[in-house]
């Protein structure tokens, strides 16, 4: 018993033994730890009595399946007596080939909980970002052809639902000639930075901004910014290519209305200054 004691003790994981009545028979120092409560408060005591609202939940139900014979495994719950998140194994106790207690073993991945929140929340809020100022970002890989898009893309692009991208679809919203204009100007991209690479040893070809115009099926028409990157591997082979395509079809409906105003304005201007020029000349 002293060396199964020593050999738990040694473990990361939060590990408890109950029996048949649900009492706990052992309990692990990570236990003990990370609950705050010592082996002495929990042994030969009840599960329901030292974690009164596991009554009823989804880890006494998990328990009761493990006393007859289900290995039951329950990811990410929140533990009821501690600020912690677990991912936990009931594990049926067998004893000469009876089932007299449940193993339970669980881990600690609070840290993998609250990282995955804080991703979840980083990329919610890129995504508005990207909504606000309607720009999406894509990546291809090389290796395996795939085009990965933002959610915004699908968005600029017109697309109600997501579905897999390739280079063909990505460019099928564009006139033909400029879709051919894409592909020519994506290889002679790639060339650049192969050559670079082998004269300066640069992974990273910044690719010259462009502007182009996409057709919706609706007849929408939408004048487009892309920009982007290519990345090279260590031997200088292409890796993947990442970019950027913003909406800009507003800005330059703006730019143009604005440009139409100046040009309002200085005619009018030229028109009064002739008027004030020969109301000057006829008064002197």
């Amino acid at each position: 018993q002293s060396f199964l004691q020593q050999l738990i003790d040694s473990s990361v994981e939060l590990i408890a033994v109950v029996d048949k009545d649900l009492n706990y028979i052992t309990v692990n120092s990570a236990f003990e730890k990370a609950t705050k409560l010592r082996s002495d408060q929990v042994i030969g005591m009840s599960v329901r009595d030292v974690f009164e609202p596991a009554i009823n939940s989804s880890q006494l139900e998990a328990l009761n399946a493990a006393l007859k014979g289900s290995t039951i495994n329950l990811s990410t719950y929140k533990a009821v007596s501690a600020n912690i998140y677990l991912d936990t194994h009931f594990i049926p106790l067998l004893i000469k080939d009876e089932i007299e207690g449940v193993i339970i073993m669980m881990r600690d991945v609070s840290n993998i909980v609250r990282t995955e929140r804080e991703l979840q929340n980083v990329i919610r809020q890129l995504q508005d970002a990207q909504r606000l100022i309607k720009l999406g970002s894509w990546e291809w890989e090389v290796e395996t052809g795939g085009v990965e898009w933002s959610d915004e893309m699908y968005r600029i692009y017109g697309y109600s639902e997501k579905f897999p991208v390739d280079f063909d679809k990505a460019t099928e919203r564009m006139q033909p000639q400029e879709a051919e204009r894409s592909k020519e100007r994506t290889t002679e991209s790639i060339i650049n930075a192969i050559n670079q690479y082998k004269l300066t040893g640069e992974r990273f070809f910044d690719l010259s901004p462009i502007e182009f115009t996409i057709y919706l099926p609706d007849g929408t028409e939408k004048q487009v910014r892309s920009s982007g990157r290519i990345e090279l591997t260590e031997e200088g082979k292409m890796y993947r290519m990442m970019g950027a395509i913003q909406d800009v079809t507003e800005i330059r409906t703006t730019e143009r209305q604005l440009a139409l105003t100046n040009e309002e304005l200085h005619e009018k201007n030229t028109l009064l200054y002739s008027i004030l020029s020969n109301s000057s000349n006829g008064i002197s």
